[in-house]
């Protein structure tokens, strides 16, 4: 009996003594109740394709609204941005052709549309064109949405009519309603 009780004990002793390192970390909360502030995310690299895709959209959106620029001009002016900027010319090739298709292709994709040239369409046009005419030709900042953010901070509906708005809208009963 006393054998039984010593081995037991050793036994515990050890499963203790192995087990502590990894129940501290399993009882160690601070990475989710933690006050630390975390440092400003980095902010994306902008590349010489995701300029030349912007530049390009920018040509051909302008262009179907009528506005009166020189997109030939705009196109060797925002190539010789990115050559003085260090791109290698063999790069400068594959971003004009980069530039051409994508032009290009939103051209073709926005000519059989009537109502493209909204006001607020030809005021983000203008904002845009404006900005790389005068040599600027950083990608559009995106503004974040309510819906990007958090669900406790957001006006965006959450609950059933945000999972389906068409049942929402059908006025149907739901098993769980949404807080008022």
């Amino acid at each position: 009996m006393a054998r039984f009780a010593l081995i037991s004990a050793v036994i515990g002793a050890l499963a203790l003594a192995g087990c502590s390192q990894s129940a501290v970390n399993l009882l160690n909360t601070g990475s989710i109740t933690s006050t630390k502030k975390q440092g400003p995310a980095t902010p994306k690299v902008v590349t010489p394709p995701d300029r030349a895709l912007h530049v390009a959209a920018t040509s051909a959106r302008a262009q179907k609204c009528g506005y009166y620029f020189d997109p030939e001009k705009l196109k060797t002016d925002y190539l010789t941005f990115e050559t003085t900027n260090g791109l290698k010319p063999e790069d400068v090739a594959g971003v004009a052709k980069l530039y051409d298709f994508t032009k290009k292709r939103i051209a073709a994709k926005i000519a059989p549309v009537e109502s493209y040239c909204s006001s607020t369409q030809t005021k983000t046009i203008k904002a845009q064109l404006t900005k790389y005419l005068a040599g600027d030709y950083a990608p559009p900042v995106v503004k974040k949405t309510a819906e990007a953010g958090n669900w406790w901070e957001s006006d965006v509906p959450q609950g059933k009519e945000r999972i389906n708005p068409r049942w929402y809208e059908k006025g149907e009963k739901a098993i769980i309603t949404t807080p008022e």
